[in-house]
Order: C-alpha cells, then structure tokens, then sequence
C-alpha cells in the first residue's frame, strides 16, 4: 500500500541568527570566532549581510561557544577530526540558543572576513598545516569589523534597468550576481541577489554606512529594494 510522508519542522521566531566557526586539529577544538546573520526589519525573510564578529553580548557568545565545543565534542567521538566545522544557531532575547544547522566546512564566504578581522587568519594556511600534522595557529581579532552586503530587489525587468552594471566596476570587493541583458521574472520570498561587496572598517555601523551608500548608487529602482 503506497503512503505519503510529511516531515514537521518547529516554527523558531528567535531574533537573532549566528554562525559559531573552527576547526579540528588532532582531537583539539580552535575556535575562529562568531558570525552575525543580518536580515531585513521590512522583510524579515530576506538576507541583508553576513557581518564579523558578532556584536552580541560576550555572555552570549561565551553561551555560544560553549554550545560549539560541546556539539563539536561529541562529533570527535565519533571520529570527526582534522576539519574546520561550524554550527549555525538560532539566539533569542532572553539568550536562549537552538541549533539551526552543523557543516562539516567553514562558511565559504567568510574566509576573505577572517583574513580581514583576524591575525593569523587565513583559513587555507590553517588547513595546510592539519594536513600536514602540524597544529594551526589560533587567531586573534585585530579590532577591525568586516561584513559581506547584499544588494537585493524585488522587481521583475532586465537586470540592467535594476542595477548600474558600468558604475559597479569602480568598486572593488564587489561580486555581480547578475547578468546585465538577464530578464529576472522569478522572486523568492528573500527576492532577487543581484551582487554582494566585501566591506571592512573599524565598526559595523561605519560599514553598514558604507553599504546603504553603495546600494544608493547602484540599484536604479530603490523603491523596490528592502531597506530598514
């Protein structure tokens, strides 16, 4: 007899989204540091950055951490080792955390932050030396902030009449997403990621700055793209 099968997920209404990142070297768990996940106030299901390290409180990033090295632990029971590995985790107002999801990898877009924000920071050079036997050297922040900014829309019309493909280019650390004659007819809940660029600065409030200029001054119908 032929059934169907339905899988229920728990609805998580917590505001704030995190990413715990490390690795393993020989059984021994090195933590990188903590990523905040940022979305929309206006569209809450859409993406706004990807910022390093994270500016919540230091006892719930020690909760966080706590939370890693305790998951990351009895995966090494199991054998896990040798790797970098982050666990993503949902943080509420009262500092109650869930985990959302465990990689065994890095997050691939924050390997240029970590080389920004961190000394010792490249994580390539960290893998070289675990598979070379050797132990990586741990990081350190080096006070800077750096975030990976989204520029996003919600309009259906050819790419080009939504984003200034020409002046883009006088931008370094920017990633086009987009083909500039691409007809965009298909959008998501989070909408349409037409590019992405890599800000560093002394504060996330000064690159946040950075990017809203940015967003001003390449998206050609603002009025369509989630602001706060």
């Amino acid at each position: 007899m032929n059934s169907s099968s339905i899988l229920i997920e728990e609805y998580i209404d917590f505001p704030h989204k995190c990413c715990v990142d490390g690795c393993v070297s020989n059984g021994e768990i090195l933590i990188w540091g903590i990523s905040d996940n940022h979305y929309y106030s206006t569209q809450p299901e859409c993406f706004a950055d990807y910022a390093f390290p994270s500016t919540l409180p230091r006892s719930i990033q020690e909760k966080l951490n706590q939370g890693y090295k305790k998951i990351v632990q009895k995966l090494i029971e199991y054998g896990f080792d040798n790797q970098f590995i982050d666990v993503e985790f949902f943080v509420s107002n009262k500092a109650e955390i869930k985990v959302m999801e465990i990689n065994g990898r890095m997050i691939p877009i924050s390997a240029s932050l970590y080389r920004q924000c961190l000394n010792q920071g490249d994580p390539y050079t960290a893998l070289i030396s675990i598979a070379m036997g050797s132990r990586p050297k741990t990081p350190t922040l080096n006070g800077l902030f750096g975030g990976i900014f989204y520029m996003t829309t919600f309009a259906k019309d050819i790419a080009k009449n939504l984003f200034d493909f020409e002046l883009a280019n006088q931008f370094d650390n920017l990633e086009i997403r987009a083909n500039s004659e691409q007809e965009i007819t298909e959008i998501s809940a989070s909408g349409f990621t037409l590019a992405a660029v890599n800000l560093v600065g002394n504060s996330y409030a000064e690159i946040h700055e950075k990017a809203n200029n940015i967003r001003r001054q390449l998206l050609k119908q603002p009025e369509f793209s989630p602001w706060n």
